[in-house]
């Protein structure tokens, strides 16, 4: 399949939450038509959900734990991919 990148235009964080739950739904019923009901591709699919909700619901405090190109995050690289990791893959 070729994806043309105009048709997965974003134009900010809630558009993004949007695509990346269009990609949980398509991975969810790929994965109950051709994958056999793959535990890790459900896994996959919930994390490309999770992932726009994520990022859409960003606030200040979150952009400065990862900093910009003009301020230092206030986590270290490591915490910074620890804290992705929680967000992402939360234990509850």
């Amino acid at each position: 399949m070729t994806i043309n990148p105009e048709d997965v235009r974003f134009d900010g964080p809630d558009e993004f939450r949007e695509v990346c739950e269009v990609i949980r739904m398509r991975l969810h019923a790929i994965n109950r038509i051709a994958m056999g009901e793959s535990n890790f591709a459900w896994e996959i699919a919930e994390v490309n959900g999770r992932l726009g909700r994520v990022f859409a619901d960003a606030d200040d405090e979150l952009f400065a734990e990862f900093g910009n190109g003009y301020a230092q995050g206030t986590l270290t690289g490591e915490e910074q991919r620890a804290r992705l990791i929680e967000l992402l893959l939360p234990t509850t």
